[in-house]
């Protein structure tokens, strides 16, 4: 699936209400120009970190009034509450899915373990080594004794 109109991209911040608005329209106008009426959620999860931060993953299904899908997509959000306790989105990450679960929907990396990253890092060469050349300020580190 292609990615979603570049137009409708935010890179940069919406650090007030105006921006938000803004940002919004943009996104809705092709909605609307499809004939958009409303937005179906096939799963969707939520992560707490704390009290005061979380993660929201959702596939949302827009649709027109006869339940035609116009589009579908993955949407990550990190959130968080502010001063007054009110909960504000401060990241957003969606790309284009064919997928009705989060789990199909976004890819999860299982980091190599500590134990086995050791094991296939090459050992460095010491400050001494006669293949490292230090600038003229820079002097080696004295052999230990």
């Amino acid at each position: 699936m292609d990615d979603p109109d570049p137009a409708r991209a935010v890179h940069g911040r919406c650090t007030d209400p105006d921006s938000v608005l803004a940002y919004l329209a943009v996104q809705q106008e092709p909605l609307k120009a499809a004939g958009y009426t409303h937005t179906e959620v096939p799963d969707s999860r939520v992560t707490a970190y704390s009290s005061h931060s979380a993660r929201i993953e959702v596939i949302w299904s827009r649709r027109t009034a006869d339940n035609t899908e116009i589009e579908r997509l993955a949407v990550h959000f990190e959130v968080r509450r502010d001063g007054s306790g009110a909960w504000r989105v401060i990241a957003i990450a969606a790309h284009p899915t064919g997928a009705d679960r989060i789990a199909d929907a976004f890819v999860t990396a299982h980091p190599v373990p500590v134990s086995r990253r050791r094991a296939q890092q090459k050992p460095l060469r010491p400050h001494h080594s006669p293949s490292v050349r230090c600038p003229p300020s820079r002097r080696p580190l004295p052999r230990p004794r």
